[in-house]
């Protein structure tokens, strides 16, 4: 991920790059938020300004081959978390192996995933999966049309999977429980939520909360 800072408030956040179209340009997908004072600050900025950008950081150490083979990778994803799971699906299916993925992405509102971000998530699918074999499947579950939830994610995840959960605090600890927090330093914490409920069930399924 990248930080980026507002000057005013010395405040800064961190982003995750959406895949590359080309060397040199880094795209981030950044929702306005009406009380969001970092959105609010880079939305009011006019196109061609310059923003302080801190990092990378790396949140998780991975190569395809961590990743490669006849298991699973799922994605569970909540509204702008969508873009750490586009990154690591790019890279993980990039080649010709067997590996497969799956992102199930929540979001409040249907226009969220409209626009850019459909054409976005149609690039990769055409990329990765260009015969249409299945190699990447994204399902889409609005909280006005019944949303996510644990049938949905045992499906996903039952019988042996990787799981990485991506998006706000809140969405996380939902889906897999809350991060802990130990002399100041964030860590994983205990595996809750829907997720914890499909691991009491059984199953080969590792988590690991972006």
């Amino acid at each position: 991920s990248l930080q980026i800072k507002q000057p005013q408030l010395q405040i800064a956040r961190s982003y995750t790059p959406l895949p590359p179209h080309d060397n040199g340009t880094i795209r981030l997908l950044i929702k306005k938020e009406p009380g969001g004072e970092m959105s609010r600050y880079l939305y009011s900025l006019p196109e061609g300004a310059t923003v302080e950008l801190r990092g990378p950081q790396i949140d998780y150490a991975y190569t395809p081959r961590d990743l490669s083979g006849e298991r699973k990778v799922v994605f569970i994803a909540g509204g702008t978390g969508i873009a750490p799971a586009l990154q690591v699906a790019s890279s993980l299916l990039g080649g010709e192996g067997k590996e497969r993925a799956e992102i199930l992405w929540a979001v409040r509102r249907r226009e969220e995933t409209l626009g850019a971000m459909a054409d976005e998530v149609a690039r990769l699918v055409g990329r990765v999966d260009p015969r249409g074999v299945g190699r990447l499947v994204v399902r889409v579950f609005v909280d006005g049309e019944g949303g996510i939830g644990v049938r949905d994610v045992e499906a996903a995840v039952g019988g042996g999977a990787r799981v990485f959960v991506s998006g706000p605090e809140g969405f996380v600890g939902w889906i897999a429980g809350p991060k802990d927090f130990r002399d100041g330093r964030e860590e994983q914490g205990p595996v809750g939520g829907m997720v914890g409920s499909v691991l009491r069930k059984g199953g080969d399924v590792e988590v690991f909360k972006l």
